[in-house]
């Protein structure tokens, strides 16, 4: 969050002095070809990746206090607070950099340090790195718990649901998580990754909401610690039907389906689960 604010803190400054090329640059932001229906989906699986910590808090209702009251208060807050920031920050980006230079750069933070404030630029991916251990610290956390409550429910091996005898810490869950993350990790193309990682996740995201549909109506006084809008999982549904089958449409080797023909048959590889 400090270097977060760093760089829109400068940006406004930047902007607040009105540079000819530095409003030069906003002008021209978004002077590009219409996208096509795969490509606003995977810029959506690249955006919503960055705004994922809502579905990450929803794997720790068990251990919270007052979840019904915790877990709604926290998404109605920070998501508006890291919308702004964001916001901020790529306003930040755009008054120093093209567009294409922020396309064509492997840490748009780096690039922009290196260029607004060359002699302390180090500070930035400093704190890249600590955001990334951050990060990477709370997915393993939650994703343990996920496989720990999958094993209980008898959706993966019992083994997983055992926990460590001295800090109760779903040990067995956490390096199955680990495990399967550093397989993730081999190919090493970031992008690739983040839009399987997208594609599979708003599938789940749009099965979960159609359960919930169903469940208010074939339950309807079912105990439930707090209701959702209904017309909120409708939406919900919605987008993630567009997420799933537009780059399956349009684009299916963006999510990981290829397509060969071989003899007079087509093979069909999925490599997302």
């Amino acid at each position: 969050m400090v270097a977060l604010s760093v760089i829109a803190i400068d940006g406004i400054v930047l902007l607040v002095r009105g540079r000819k090329e530095n409003l030069a640059r906003l002008e021209n932001a978004f002077s590009s070809e219409v996208p096509d229906a795969s490509q606003i989906a995977e810029a959506f699986f690249q955006g919503l990746y960055a705004y994922g910590g809502w579905w990450s808090l929803n794997y720790m209702a068990e251990e919270m206090k007052n979840p019904s009251r915790n877990i709604p208060l926290t998404v109605m807050t920070a998501l508006p607070a890291v919308t702004v920031f964001y916001l901020l920050v790529n306003i930040s980006y755009l008054t120093v950099l093209t567009p294409k230079e922020i396309v064509s750069s492997v840490a748009v933070a780096v690039t922009w340090a290196d260029k607004v404030i060359p002699a302390v630029a180090w500070i930035i991916p400093l704190s890249v790195a600590v955001s990334i251990f951050g990060a990477l610290n709370s997915s393993m956390f939650t994703l343990g718990r996920l496989s720990y409550a999958g094993s209980q429910s008898g959706h993966l091996p019992v083994l997983i649901s055992m926990l460590n005898v001295h800090c109760c810490t779903p040990a067995p869950a956490m390096i199955f998580s680990t495990i399967i993350a550093s397989i993730f990790i081999i190919p090493s193309d970031l992008i690739a990754l983040t839009n399987y990682f997208g594609f599979s996740v708003w599938l789940m995201i749009g099965l979960t909401c159609a359960s919930l549909i169903v469940l208010r109506y074939r339950e309807p006084n079912l105990h439930r610690p707090y209701k959702v809008f209904l017309p909120v999982a409708f939406v919900m549904v919605a987008i993630s039907l567009f997420l799933v089958l537009a780059p399956i449409i349009w684009s299916p080797k963006g999510v990981g389906i290829m397509k060969g023909n071989i003899g007079s048959k087509t093979l069909i590889c999925k490599t997302v689960n």
